[in-house]
């Protein structure tokens, strides 16, 4: 670590060692299909992941409005033990040496189920140091039958994400069963997004307004191409 890190987090410490004083932070925590869990959260332009695996099963699961609260910095370091209670429609995680995690699920999970388990922290210095996002890549399909609405379906840690759009001007009945989906987090395969694209004569490509692109060959030429818009929603399914 270099000088200025070390003087970055030494006030960062100095300036926050009032145990009476309880403090908070905004940021999200998600669990794929294994029960690998990671959580963000950003504090005086410091970024604070915390990562670890659920002792226990339980379903895949976002909270994209979660609160990190602690009464001192010091306290979000090392390896801890926690325990808390996932779902049905919020996640309580409690560390052993106070500070928790707290929020509403993007979507409920039933039941819910009481766990535990270890998470580490690293930390990352945002304010001087950009953060990478790498992009991730699935395969999927997309099957268009009227000309006017589509649906796209892709699997990303065990839960599948369906893509349902409304085009703003009729195309021919298409076909995609090599469709690729390229993102960077899950986050942004959420809610309703707005979108354009070209579809035909031979491939498809959709960028949706927060850059998650669709991409793939058709099944079957179309002809003529056409350069399309509109909105789509997304919904994810569990089973």
């Amino acid at each position: 670590m270099s000088h200025f890190h070390e003087k970055e987090e030494k006030f960062l410490l100095d300036d926050e060692d009032d145990p009476s004083i309880l403090r908070s932070a905004t940021g999200y925590i998600s669990a794929n299909a294994l029960g690998r869990f990671e959580s963000t959260f950003m504090i005086r332009g410091i970024k604070y992941n915390f990562s670890g695996s659920f002792a226990s099963s339980v379903p895949p699961f976002e909270c994209h409005n979660a609160i990190l609260t602690y009464s001192n910095i010091s306290q979000l370091t090392s390896t801890r033990p926690f325990s808390g209670r996932i779902g049905p429609v919020n996640i309580t995680l409690r560390c052993r040496n106070g500070p928790s995690i707290s929020g509403p699920l993007n979507m409920p999970i039933d039941p819910g189920s009481s766990i535990s388990a270890y998470w580490s922290r690293s930390q990352g210095y945002a304010h001087i140091q950009e953060v990478i996002k790498m992009s991730r890549t699935v395969d999927g399909f997309i099957d268009c039958k009227n000309g006017t609405r589509f649906t796209a379906s892709f699997t990303v840690d065990g839960i599948n994400y369906n893509y349902t759009g409304s085009l703003g001007n009729s195309v021919p009945p298409f076909k995609c069963f090599e469709a690729r989906l390229k993102f960077d987090e899950t986050r942004q395969l959420t809610s309703t997004r707005l979108f354009e694209g070209i579809i035909g004569p031979t491939d498809l490509k959709i960028t949706l307004a927060n850059k998650v692109e669709i991409s793939g060959t058709l099944n079957m030429p179309i002809n003529p191409g056409a350069s399309v818009s509109g909105s789509g929603s997304w919904l994810q399914n569990f089973d």
